[in-house]
């Protein structure tokens, strides 16, 4: 029934999209924006299920109307649809309910969100933030940008700007700089490509964020894959002591909706201290990079959408473009090693 623009789709068929928290689908039924057509998410007796947010009689939105017995009510007329996208109901008529249907996508809880797919294949399961069997401490932080899926993902990536984005949160509190080799390469798994990039000689980010909750740091690592996943781990000595693993959904070719996920040691109690203060840092931090990304692409659409300039420091990017145009990326045969001073 959704009629979307003459742009190609972003989304892969078989593959899982975050496009809601958890916690944010209780009683009422939610409204998201999936694929550039409308769907609704609501609580089917024990588990989810996503419709297509259009009832095929007069054509009012199920968001609008109710939860009733696991079914989702239209808010119109009373029509009632199971969470296969089956009539089961409608009111003041008599006898066997004619066969009416409306889309419905798969929907998977995992890990604090809620996750949907078109064509579910065997094998193929939304991504799990990584983790040790340390006891820990998580949080779930949303965000929108208006930019694309490459902009967002090497962004994510991008060490050299947070010496100005995030200036005094992250890096670049003082003048003192570290020497870092950065190692980039590409490898093929059963979902595709991913590409893997390691930080090493910074012990500790010169920002007092990093200071106050990292400690000494070993190593850090950051990951990207299909759909749109990137994760970022630190390392100290031989122990993992903060995850951060970001997925990002396409709403359209220049609108992601993202969550990242921050995992930590509990550490006796002190991880829930540190979560107190790195929860709205991550907001404060997410907030920068957002408006700095939905400023740039306003003006680039706003100049006739000029080339690029590309730099050395652009050094995930290509890797990125070339995963999602389904094509091999280059550090997949020639890894890259760089050293910078950040």
């Amino acid at each position: 029934m959704s009629k979307k623009s003459n742009e190609q789709s972003l989304i892969l068929d078989h593959h899982w999209y975050p496009v809601s928290r958890s916690v944010d689908v209780r009683s009422k039924p939610k409204r998201i924006i999936f694929d550039q057509t409308p769907y609704v998410l609501f609580r089917n007796n024990d588990a989810i299920a996503c419709l297509q947010d259009i009832c095929p009689h007069r054509f009012a939105r199920f968001s609008d109307g109710k939860v009733v017995n696991g079914t989702i009510e239209c808010p119109y007329h009373g029509w009632r649809f199971n969470g296969g996208g089956k009539c089961t109901h409608i009111p003041v008529h008599e006898g066997a309910v004619p066969n009416r249907m409306v889309r419905s996508l798969s929907v998977r809880e995992e890990s604090g969100l809620i996750f949907v797919c078109q064509s579910p294949q065997q094998g193929i399961e939304p991504f799990k933030p990584t983790w040790d069997n340390r006891a820990k401490v998580r949080s779930i932080v949303q965000s929108e940008t208006r930019t694309s899926l490459v902009n967002v993902a090497e962004n994510v990536l991008d060490p050299t700007h947070t010496l100005f984005v995030h200036k005094g949160i992250m890096r670049g509190m003082s003048e003192r700089r570290s020497s870092v080799d950065i190692y980039v390469n590409a490898s093929e798994g059963k979902d595709g490509f991913q590409i893997d990039v390691r930080f090493e000689g910074e012990e500790r980010q010169n920002g007092w964020l990093s200071r106050l909750l990292e400690g000494n740091r070993s190593i850090s690592t950051g990951t990207f894959m299909m759909p749109g996943v990137v994760e970022l781990q630190y390392w100290a000595k031989d122990k993992l002591s903060l995850v951060t693993t970001l997925y990002f959904t396409p709403i359209d070719r220049y609108h992601q909706l993202g969550f990242a996920i921050l995992t930590g040691a509990k550490n006796y109690g002190l991880g829930y201290l540190k979560k107190l203060i790195f929860v709205p840092a991550m907001h404060h931090i997410i907030g920068q990079d957002r408006v700095m990304m939905d400023n740039s692409q306003l003006n680039w659409e706003m100049n006739g959408q000029p080339k690029r300039a590309m730099s050395p420091t652009d050094f995930i990017r290509p890797s990125i473009e070339a995963i999602l145009e389904d094509k091999e990326p280059p550090t997949l045969q020639n890894p890259l090693q760089l050293r910078f001073m950040l």
